[in-house]
């Protein structure tokens, strides 16, 4: 694929289509085609761990999309570790529940010791850390991750270090933890989901011994969606995660602790998800190898793919040029 700077930006709904030709497109009737011959690997995914939005109907799908999609580049690749492929996409988008669901595919398919998926919230400073820096209104954003960990990690478990510890991320104490985690001798495959995974060295900080995240990964997915739906998931899911002890308000009436804790997420997201995601993770979005645009009822209605792998090779899936004037 070209480098960020050279490449024009995708073209999706609200913007116009447009063909590009480093890419694959479907959407309307092209995507009905597509979703008729795409081979099935998927079967029964299990609930995500993590509240998503309702579970996409369209999961299966996805999943079929990522393990055909995947094949001929990381077949290409140069390994002596796990292969590491790559989820990114916003908050809410539903990262955690596809990377589940695409591990429990190919751990059905291989084996389940063989697969893992490792979240890059684990790579958060921790609480204390964030608030002594006064990050806690920046959470999310590049500068919150212990980037020097992660680089480090990677770079560890794709030269196949054995039971590699792997921090884990609490959303009930909203910080990082050690939950005993680790990538077992037997595994082949890494999933690793993030906010900011794609992102081109040095866009926000600097190059570490002139690695970053995206370098390690075989192959990478972007989930994109309209940001109305991506902070409606958000909301959603947020009050889901709210504890159902939780005491609403001093006077006790939990309909003024309901609509409290609605206006703290719309402000969260106005002031804060909003914002890293029009600066950090929609720019990265051209870095993926595959793009997988949802509606509002998280369905999948367009999907691009780059043709060219690594070494230059084409492994289009289907035709260039596609008329998307359904979603312009």
């Amino acid at each position: 694929m070209k480098s960020a700077s050279t490449m024009q930006p995708l073209f999706w709904p609200g913007r116009g289509h447009q063909a590009h030709p480093d890419f694959s497109f479907w959407c309307g009737n092209d995507l009905v085609e597509l979703r008729r011959r795409i081979p099935r690997f998927s079967s029964s995914i299990p609930s995500p761990k993590v509240p998503e939005p309702a579970q996409s109907l369209d999961t299966n799908f996805m999943v079929d999309l990522v393990l055909e999609s995947m094949t001929e580049p990381v077949a290409s690749t140069q390994r002596t570790g796990p292969i590491i492929i790559g989820i990114a996409g916003s908050v809410a988008v539903g990262k955690s529940s596809l990377a589940e669901a695409v591990a429990h595919t190919l751990g059905q398919l291989l084996a389940p010791s063989k697969v893992a998926t490792v979240s890059t919230d684990g790579f958060l400073y921790s609480k204390e850390v964030l608030i002594d820096r006064r990050l806690m209104d920046r959470k999310g954003f590049p500068e919150s991750y212990d980037r020097t960990a992660l680089l480090s990690f990677l770079s560890r478990a794709s030269r196949g270090e054995a039971r590699l510890p792997v921090p884990g991320y609490s959303h009930d104490l909203y910080d990082v933890v050690d939950d005993g985690q680790t990538l077992g001798p037997d595994v082949s495959i890494v999933i690793l989901e993030g906010l900011n995974i794609l992102q081109d060295p040095g866009t926000v900080l600097d190059q570490l011994d002139n690695a970053w995240v995206r370098s390690y990964l075989a192959f990478s997915l972007f989930l994109d969606a309209d940001e109305a739906d991506l902070r409606r998931w958000y909301i959603q899911r947020s009050m889901k995660l709210r504890s159902a002890g939780e005491p609403a308000v001093k006077d006790g009436d939990p309909r003024k602790g309901r609509s409290t804790a609605l206006r703290r997420l719309e402000e969260r997201w106005t002031k804060i998800n909003a914002v890293n995601l029009a600066e950090n993770i929609l720019p990265s979005r051209i870095n993926a190898d595959m793009v997988i645009r949802l509606g509002e009822e998280h369905d999948v209605i367009g999907v691009a793919l780059a043709r060219l792998d690594r070494n230059g090779r084409i492994f289009d899936l289907g035709r260039q040029s596609l008329e998307c004037s359904n979603y312009v």
